[in-house]
């Protein structure tokens, strides 16, 4: 008897705290579109929660999310699997003013990842870090840069020329 009685609160226990972590994540949940704005070149981590379970979710399902920027350029950002139901996207812009996006997932029924759409706002950075003050690296003819910055020293295995 004492056993069943054990076991019993064990899993009234296991029951409540499943819907304290349920309503806690439904609030942080409801908190994260508020949250949807970050500094120019600084980056944001936008998350989704799938709807569906998946036995294998790294290998079942690919997640891409299409962003928007205010001039109309369209980036598309792999997502990845965050663990349990969660995917993930980073995203970071030099261009201020509201961005849209819209995300694409090998799973077209799970609405917690397919065919999701909301907006993120930009704001100018006012730091004084340089790698957001002046942007992400760019392509120049023979040499890498920062834009803004007249010299950028590259340095790595790629940074000297061998010849035969």
């Amino acid at each position: 008897m004492r056993r069943k009685f054990a076991i019993g609160a064990a899993r009234r226990m296991v029951i409540a705290l499943s819907v304290l972590q349920a309503a806690l994540s439904a609030q942080a949940i409801a908190a994260e579109p508020a949250a949807r704005e970050t500094a120019a070149n600084v980056m944001i981590e936008l998350p989704f929660d799938a709807t569906g379970r998946y036995t294998d979710p790294f290998n079942q399902v690919t997640l891409d999310v299409t962003f928007i920027d205010p001039n109309g350029k369209e980036f598309r950002v792999p997502a990845f699997w965050a663990g349990g139901n969660r995917w993930k996207v980073r995203y970071a812009s030099p261009v201020s003013g509201t961005h849209a996006f819209r995300s694409e997932s090998s799973a077209k029924q799970d609405k917690g990842l397919h065919g999701v759409t909301g907006n993120l706002k930009v704001t100018p950075y006012t730091g004084k870090n340089p790698l957001y003050v002046h942007g992400p690296l760019r392509v120049a003819p023979r040499s890498c840069a920062m834009s803004l910055v007249p010299v950028f020293l590259r340095v790595g295995a790629d940074s000297a020329v061998l010849s035969a």
